[in-house]
Parts: structure tokens; C-alpha cells; sequence
């Protein structure tokens, strides 16, 4: 690993430290946290208050009731994704 992925991993960590805490201080459950790519991507499970952190949809499929959404929201600097059906 070169000095600017430990820069860059070590600055990943960090705002998912910080996304993670601020979730949890508002309730929501933390399923995953990837800090690989450009942005840390942080999954919570859905819950209805997932609505107020302002999410738009990037994936769609339909499981025969209905539609799951693939949703996502950009939270100190994390990418916040959970799934979302529709019946």
C-alpha cells in the first residue's frame, strides 16, 4: 500500500467513524460500513425515519409484490445506503 491509500484509508475511517456515530445517536442500525473506493459506503436497515435523511433511489428491481428501491444519502461524507419496498 502507498502513502496516499494509507492517507486515503485512514481519511475513509475517520468519516465513517464519525457517519456511524452521528446513525446511531439518531437510532438508526448499522449493517455494514465499506471503506474501499472513493467514499465510505455505510448500510443501515430501513427504517420509516430513513425518509428525513433525504435519499434518492439509484437501483430498482421487483421481487413479485412489489418493488424493492436501492436508496441512498450522503451523510458526513459517507454514502448511507438501505433498501426500501413498495407493495
Amino acid at each position: 500500500m502507498n502513502p496516499a491509500e494509507i492517507r486515503n484509508n485512514k481519511l475513509n475511517f475517520q468519516k465513517a467513524n464519525h457517519c456511524v456515530r452521528r446513525l446511531f445517536k439518531q437510532g438508526f442500525d448499522v449493517t455494514a460500513i465499506d471503506l474501499h473506493g472513493g467514499r465510505p459506503k455505510i448500510e443501515i436497515a430501513f427504517q420509516p425515519k430513513c425518509r428525513r435523511l433525504g435519499g434518492v433511489w439509484y437501483r430498482r428491481r421487483s421481487n413479485g409484490a412489489g418493488s424493492i428501491y436501492r436508496m441512498a444519502a450522503l451523510v458526513s461524507g459517507c454514502q448511507v445506503e438501505w433498501e426500501e419496498a413498495t407493495h
